[in-house]
């Protein structure tokens, strides 16, 4: 089964006048597929909700994005019916200097490689080794193949056995398998602060956990701002799917937020902690202030019979207020 190369997915994408950044090519059994059915599987794997068929070649299959491509978005090899895989070709525009292989036989194959003049690779009259044509050669294919190397292993580095996501499309109301938008915002902010990886990286991961009006909420704050961050993204679906209180209404709420009869002290206290971020992330309170406030509404709203607030009250000094992991401590002791 024939492939295309990416030089002539370019040259297809410049036959047919499209940007060749928001282009991809299917190689594999395409010809009983049609088009519906190929949109679909994209969209169920990587969430891109807009995906057209430009045309089609053989066994291959040119799609267009209504925006520009992540490229570690899309994988490399996508199923079909179990056994059918089909092969993601991505367009690469042909660099000034590079020679495209024919294809051969293997005999052949390796002494008509394709050469990459590189600007940090000097030619044989400029070499101080006196290297001949052949070892020249060789010597630019083997950099070329260790540059590849070394890039796919960093690839591999983050994304080996990071936590994914799970599912958000913003739709009411939440289908199986999906998160809440407030369950999805608290887990994509503590994930974002565990995963050491570069802000490519950190984007695929949270586009890749989108779907329906996420999705296409987080495609249009890209194209708007080809350089947003994932934090940008976040910042893009709390305008859109978060709270519209403010800083004030927020502390206005913590003020009047209760222990409720039959409420644990503990689980009283996890609401306040889930109310106070809300408000610094609002800006409405300085990190500095979150253990004094935390405690001063503990000790306001727990009922007042409720023992463990009547030990926390008589326990309570002018000393410094305790962290939340120091006080649920003492809470569950």
């Amino acid at each position: 089964m024939a492939s295309l190369k990416p030089e002539e997915v370019y040259g297809w994408c410049e036959q047919l006048s499209k940007d060749s950044e928001c282009c991809f090519v299917l190689c594999g059994e395409m010809h009983e597929v049609p088009d519906e059915e190929v949109t679909k599987i994209i969209a169920d794997r990587t969430g891109m909700q807009r995906t057209n068929v430009l045309g089609r070649r053989d066994d291959a299959v040119l799609l267009e994005s209504d925006a520009v491509l992540e490229r570690g978005l899309i994988p490399a090899v996508f199923s079909y019916e179990g056994s059918k895989r089909w092969s993601v070709v991505l367009p690469l525009k042909p660099s000034e200097g590079m020679r495209v292989a024919q294809e051969s036989s293997p005999t052949e194959e390796r002494a008509r490689s394709p050469i990459v003049q590189s600007p940090d690779i000097r030619r044989q009259d400029d070499s101080p080794l006196g290297l001949d044509g052949a070892s020249d050669t060789q010597s630019q294919l083997f950099l070329v193949a260790m540059n590849k190397l070394v890039e796919q292993l960093g690839i591999n580095q983050y994304d080996g056995g990071y936590r994914r996501l799970r599912p958000f499309s913003g739709v009411e109301p939440v289908s199986t398998g999906e998160d809440a938008y407030e369950v999805w915002k608290d887990t994509a902010i503590q994930y974002m602060e565990e995963w050491h990886c570069p802000e490519t990286a950190k984007r695929q991961r949270i586009v890749e956990s989108l779907r329906g009006p996420a999705m296409e909420i987080v495609q249009a704050t890209r194209r708007s701002d080809p350089n947003a961050t994932a934090r940008n993204y976040l910042a893009a679906l709390e305008r859109e799917f978060g709270t519209s209180e403010d800083a004030t209404d927020l502390l206005y709420k913590l003020r009047n937020t209760c222990q409720e009869p039959g409420e644990r002290v503990s689980k009283y206290l996890y609401r306040l902690d889930k109310l106070i971020d809300r408000i610094v992330e609002k800006g409405g309170m300085t990190l500095s202030e979150v253990d004094g406030s935390r405690m001063q509404q503990l000790l306001r709203g727990a009922l007042s019979l409720d023992p463990v607030a009547l030990k926390l009250r008589g326990d309570s000094t002018g000393n410094s207020a305790p962290s939340f992991n120091q006080l649920i401590d003492e809470v569950k002791q």
